[in-house]
C-alpha cells in the first residue's frame, strides 16, 4: 500500500511540474521599431495592454512573414528569469545599453525575447 501511495505521490508531482509550453501567445499590432547594434525593439499593442520585446538582427533561419509597423502578428513571447540586481531589474530593462522600459511606463509589459520572431520576420 505503501509503494501505490508513493507511486500516487510521484505521479502527481511529475504532472504538476510538466509545462505544455513555456511562453505566452500574444496576438497585437507593431506599433513601433526601433533598432540597436544588435536588437530590434519592438513596441507591440492590443486592446488590453502595450508591449516591448527586443529581437535578435543575426538569424540562423528567418520566418515566413516580415514584420511591418502597423501589422498584427502571433506573437510567442517569453519572460527569462534572471539573477542579478533585482532593483535595477524592476525598476528598466536595457538592450545594448539603451534603455527600453521603466517601471513608468504603466500598463506596458517588457518580455526578454520572441521565440517565433528573428530579424524582422516572424513564422
Amino acid at each position: 500500500m505503501k509503494l501505490v501511495k508513493l507511486f500516487f505521490l510521484l505521479f502527481i508531482i511529475n504532472y504538476g511540474s510538466q509545462k505544455t509550453k513555456d511562453y505566452d501567445i500574444v496576438n497585437a499590432a507593431v506599433k513601433n521599431i526601433e533598432t540597436t547594434s544588435s536588437s530590434y525593439i519592438l513596441y507591440l499593442q492590443n486592446d488590453n495592454s502595450k508591449f516591448i520585446v527586443p529581437v535578435s538582427k543575426y538569424c540562423e533561419k528567418k520566418g515566413k512573414k516580415r514584420i511591418e509597423v502597423g501589422g498584427k502578428y502571433s506573437f510567442h513571447l517569453k519572460k527569462d528569469i534572471s539573477i542579478g540586481n533585482i532593483e535595477e531589474e524592476i525598476f528598466s530593462q536595457k538592450v545594448d545599453d539603451k534603455v527600453v522600459w521603466t517601471a513608468d511606463m504603466k500598463n506596458t509589459i517588457y518580455y526578454d525575447q520572441c521565440e517565433n520572431a528573428c530579424g524582422l520576420y516572424i513564422q
